[in-house]
């Protein structure tokens, strides 16, 4: 089935299955004490909606690279066998620096990710956060060389089908420009770059990964000071300070923003809710 828009009973079965494996995450970090938080429109959704904003169609959580790691380790030998934890070292054509929890026996296939040959279930993301130095020229540097080196390797890593206008061509350009470059070695030079400053003591840590760029700096002490929140009727964790968060990403994020852009955001080639259709 392709389709780039989910109906509002597609949109609520597959909001059920991501809660269900955030639950999993959620159960797993409190087991061994790693702190997370709640980020992104999740984070926003838990504060304006008590849970998913409507349109929403994804999950965002995340950790200290520190903890991440740890989270790593931890995950494929404790998770209930409904999950997989996704990440380049489970899933080897996964070149994301990022990872995921996927649903088993479900489809959630991204028109970016179509053509790759991975665990293609319906999924939550989970994000790094890094060290940036407290110097503000070497923080724009790492930025930049991040942001070039991610480039490259996203457009030589998606579907170009997936996008369109300038951004399709600007893909097909930089995709014969990298040719000489291996997945591997732009997988690598990513996360080089994003943890260089990690075994440095910093103020401040970023969601490299992040959609919002310099807004997704946040001050360390903030992952120390952590409270429950309610997420569809679920008790989860937040950063206490998520207003200040909020509002660097979003300004006056109580607003609803016009119903024109009230729409998901991840185009799907294929849905499947697996065993229950």
């Amino acid at each position: 089935m392709s389709k780039h828009f989910l109906s509002e009973n597609e949109l609520k079965k597959l909001k059920s299955y991501e809660l269900d494996a955030l639950v999993e995450f959620d159960r797993i970090c409190k087991k061994h004490g790693i702190p997370y938080t709640l980020c992104g429109g999740t984070m926003l959704g838990a504060v304006r909606h008590n849970g998913f904003i409507p349109w929403d169609d994804d999950v965002d959580v995340a950790l200290l690279r520190g903890d991440y790691e740890k989270l790593e380790e931890i995950f494929s030998q404790e998770m209930d066998p409904r999950f997989f934890f996704q990440n380049h070292n489970t899933d080897k054509d996964w070149y994301r620096p990022y990872s995921k929890i996927r649903v088993n026996d479900t489809l959630f296939t991204e028109i970016a990710h179509a053509g790759r040959n991975i665990h293609h279930g319906i999924y939550i993301d989970i994000f790094p956060l890094d060290n940036v130095p407290d110097d503000r020229r070497e923080r724009k540097r790492q930025s930049l060389k991040f942001k070039i080196a991610n480039t490259i390797l996203s457009a030589k890593y998606i579907d170009i089908k997936s996008r369109k206008g300038t951004k399709k061509l600007v893909a097909g350009i930089l995709r014969v420009l990298c040719f000489p470059f291996t997945l591997e070695y732009l997988y690598r030079k990513v996360n080089s770059i994003s943890c260089r400053y990690n075994a440095v003591e910093s103020k401040e840590v970023k969601n490299f990964s992040g959609a919002y760029g310099e807004r997704e700096i946040l001050p360390r002490e903030y992952m120390t000071k952590m409270e429950t929140v309610q997420f569809e009727g679920k008790d989860l964790s937040m950063m206490a300070e998520y207003d200040d968060v909020l509002t660097r990403i979003y300004g006056d994020y109580m607003q609803l923003p016009p119903v024109e852009q009230r729409v998901t955001r991840h185009p799907v080639e294929n849905l499947s809710f697996g065993e229950e259709e």
